[in-house]
């Protein structure tokens, strides 16, 4: 199988974005920002994002303030017709770990509130210390052209300049078909030991699938 060489690269540039109620950091987008992290915790330097064209890049940045922000807007731009949408990662909670877990394997112990839900409504309240995620979904058109395209972010509270990310999409090569057939990716460790424990999950599912098989008259 040929593999799609440079695809495109989306490149931030971490400069510092404070206000005296707002601070705002580049994070890579395959982190996870938790509502209890510090000013500048997992802060990326510039560095590359991939995607083809044809397709999308995502581009993160974490928000925080020791005061509540009721309104909260961001503001994008972006030059060479690519197009962007930008949303905020909403909380949800998870009371118990996954059952026969690592402990090193964990994210996060349980309680604790994960990031899931991509939101679009925007101006929306940011409440005091805690942080959150700003996701941009970048898209580059099969027509775009290979090379460089600026873009900025705003950060707006209330009507006020609050913060400034600049950013940058290269755009190569690579070209996403128009017609796709992979429908489900499937990500598997495929250490002995990891295939011995989803080897006993599997065991653990089809024995509770017969039991309710056989307490339904169906088996």
């Amino acid at each position: 199988m040929r593999l799609i060489p440079a695809l495109l690269m989306a490149v931030v540039t971490a400069v510092p974005a404070h206000s005296a109620e707002l601070a705002v950091w580049p994070i890579d987008a395959l982190i996870k920002v938790f509502p209890q992290d510090a000013l500048g915790t997992s802060r990326v330097a510039p560095q590359a994002w991939l995607a083809p064209r044809n397709g999308h890049t995502s581009v993160q940045f974490a928000v925080r303030s020791a005061t509540a922000i009721k309104r909260l807007n961001i503001r994008v731009t972006i030059e060479g017709g690519l197009e962007v949408v930008v949303r905020h990662a909403g909380y949800v909670p998870v009371s118990s770990n996954p059952p026969n877990t690592p402990a090193d394997e964990l994210l996060r112990p349980a309680p604790a509130f994960f990031p899931d839900p991509l939101l679009e409504n925007f101006p929306y309240e940011l409440p005091a210390s805690r942080t959150d995620s700003i996701w941009l979904t970048v898209y580059a058109p099969a027509t775009a052209k290979p090379g460089v395209y600026r873009g900025r972010a705003v950060f707006e509270t209330e009507t006020v300049e609050a913060g400034v990310q600049d950013f940058q999409i290269r755009v190569a090569e690579g070209l996403v078909p128009a017609e796709q057939t992979l429908r489900v990716t499937n990500w598997l460790n495929a250490s002995p030991e990891h295939l011995l424990q989803a080897l006993g999950r599997r065991r653990r599912v089809l024995a509770g699938a017969g039991q309710h098989r056989r307490r339904d008259g169906r088996a």
